[in-house]
Order: structure tokens, then C-alpha cells, then sequence
């Protein structure tokens, strides 16, 4: 068994992974399918994250053309999970709004550059989102 595409075996591998600690990982009961219990809808997230990535396995092994997997970006991939990590850390202290902008901010700021109209455009649509979220909000 010859791997073609490298690139979708290994997401596949990741959605397979990632599926299986969800099935691990349900700590609730699941209850019927006519009684849902709380641990339903995780478990069928897991089992949907392992069909697909066991037919992206399958699908890179029947691919025609070989594929390999380049390198990783790191400056874009650390900007990312910065930017992820300063949103764990700042969400209790100044809000999920002042968080998300945060979270934007740094997982475009290496496209920034690069694509400035790019990163410019999802900022109306925050500010749409935060205005209808404060509205909302005082209306409750």
C-alpha cells in the first residue's frame, strides 16, 4: 500500500486522531436516540471526525498523482496560536468581544502585508457582530 498524496493522509490521520480522543474524552452519558443524554451529540462528532478521516486515508492512497507534504509556514502558524492563546488567557479579564478582535488581529497579522484588503474585509462583519451582540444583550 503506496501513499500518494501525503497531504491527505496526514489530515487524515489528524481528523482520525482527533476523533478518537473525542470518543475517549465523552465523560457524559449518552441515553437513546429518543432520549438524547448530554454525551450524544459529542460522540457522534467523534465518530463523524473518524469517517472522515479514515475515507481521506483511503482516498490518498487511491489518488493518481503523488503529492507530498511541504514545509510548515512557522511565522503564520506562530501568530496563530498566539493569537489563540492570548484569547484563552483574555477572556475572563476584558471580554469576549476586546478577545476576538484580539484573536483576528493576530492570526491576520502576517497576511497584513500581504493582503491588506483581504484582513480589511472581515472587519465590518465584526463590527456587525459586536453591535448586534450589544443590542441583544441590553434587550435580555
Amino acid at each position: 500500500m503506496a501513499v500518494n498524496d501525503a497531504k491527505q493522509f496526514w489530515s487524515g490521520i489528524f481528523f482520525l486522531v482527533l476523533g478518537m480522543i473525542a470518543l475517549w474524552k465523552v465523560p457524559r452519558p449518552l441515553g437513546t436516540a429518543s432520549a438524547m443524554g448530554p454525551g450524544y451529540f459529542p460522540m457522534l462528532f467523534g465518530v463523524g471526525l473518524v469517517l472522515i478521516g479514515a475515507a481521506s486515508m483511503v482516498v490518498s492512497v487511491r489518488a493518481s498523482t503523488k503529492r507530498q507534504v511541504g514545509s510548515l509556514p512557522l511565522v503564520p502558524a506562530c501568530f496563530v496560536l498566539g493569537g489563540v492563546l492570548a484569547f484563552c488567557a483574555l477572556i475572563d479579564e476584558v471580554g469576549f468581544v476586546v478577545s476576538l478582535l484580539l484573536l483576528i488581529g493576530a492570526s491576520c497579522c502576517s497576511r497584513l502585508l500581504k493582503r491588506p484588503l483581504e484582513v480589511g474585509a472581515i472587519l465590518p462583519h465584526f463590527r456587525l457582530y459586536s453591535g448586534s451582540r450589544a443590542i441583544f444583550q441590553s434587550i435580555t
